[in-house]
């Protein structure tokens, strides 16, 4: 909200914000919303937080451009993934514990399966976005397919925000602590 306070009194702003089971307007719709300003020979901006291209649908933008013929350019953002843990003081990689990390989103199109069976032999950290609404599915698969049930965990809601909260548990206790909380 900030940053659009910025742009010209005559600007025209359309919201296409995303809350989860809540969307303003559907990516398709976003898509052609694009399109027709451009070819009305407006100069387009799509502001999104974070990183476009991570798990943000700018790919799928950009192809909708690109096949109207509408040139653009992409500035990248700076990821949740690593911003988030930053802010919180956690860090996705430490010399001592974790020498690599891995990224995932924490929903599927359609509900398709995460890898659990690999996910959990995996060492680093593992970093799932958006997925407080599946956060006990992954949990428990995860747990299934032998993580440590005491692996230490964080979920954080908000993050980089002033409304940033934070949770830590074990694995097998993080779903029933970020309800509570």
């Amino acid at each position: 909200e900030r940053f659009l306070s910025y742009t010209q009194k005559d600007c025209e702003k359309i919201n296409a914000g995303k809350q989860p089971q809540n969307h303003r307007l559907n990516q398709s719709q976003i898509n052609k919303v694009l399109i027709q300003k451009a070819k009305q020979g407006k100069k387009v901006l799509r502001l999104k937080g974070g990183d476009p291209f991570l798990f943000g649908r700018g790919g799928e933008e950009c192809e909708a451009l690109q096949q109207a013929g509408i040139p653009f350019e992409v500035v990248p953002g700076i990821s949740s993934f690593y911003s988030v843990c930053a802010y919180a003081g956690i860090p996705v990689t430490h010399r001592e514990c974790a020498s690599s990390f891995h990224v995932f989103t924490g929903h599927r199109v359609e509900n398709g399966e995460l890898d659990y069976p690999i996910m959990a032999k995996m060492e680093g950290t593992l970093i799932f976005l958006m997925s407080m609404k599946n956060l006990e599915q992954i949990s428990k698969k995860l747990i299934e397919q032998g993580k440590e049930e005491h692996t230490p965990v964080c979920v954080i809601q908000w993050g980089t925000t002033s409304k940033q909260k934070s949770v830590t548990a074990t694995l097998k206790e993080i779903a029933q602590k970020a309800k509570q909380a």
